[in-house]
């Protein structure tokens, strides 16, 4: 079949697959070279950093908690690591507690049973769900 002029015809067979692999190859290069150099100049610290990393290696003024304040502080730390635990492995724990004791069946006939309109009956399941997990929390909260 004759081109006519001037028309373009996409590339087909191995060496198109060659092409698109080396300007695949060349867009990864220059995406890698800019991240670098960006990258490189966040890195840098600015002259306001400099100047207040040398002040702080200076100053002895540095603020201590009293021992007996230390020790509670250290106390409270603690419990709020083992809370953070908690509530990480509740969140879940909670979900299944909800399915298994058939929670979550009598909320979904609840929220049926207030509207004939999709949307509606799935806005009130998860409403009372998200309801019924922060009850849930409380007293993790606490």
């Amino acid at each position: 079949m004759p081109r006519a002029c001037g028309t373009l015809e996409p590339r087909t067979g191995l060496g198109a697959e060659r092409m698109r692999g080396r300007n695949m190859l060349w867009v990864t290069i220059a995406l890698g070279i800019g991240f670098a150099v960006g990258y490189a100049r966040l890195a840098q610290q600015t002259p306001t950093e400099s100047r207040t990393a040398q002040f702080a290696a200076h100053d002895r003024t540095a603020y201590t908690l009293p021992p007996a304040k230390l020790e509670r502080a250290v106390a409270l730390e603690r419990t709020r690591r083992k809370l953070v635990v908690a509530e990480t492995l509740w969140g879940p724990a909670q979900l299944v507690l909800l399915l298994a004791l058939g929670v979550v069946a009598r909320l979904r006939d609840w929220a049926v049973s207030l509207s004939k309109y999709r949307w509606a009956q799935g806005f009130a399941f998860v409403f009372l769900l998200l309801l019924a997990m922060r009850l849930l929390d409380l007293p993790l909260e606490i």
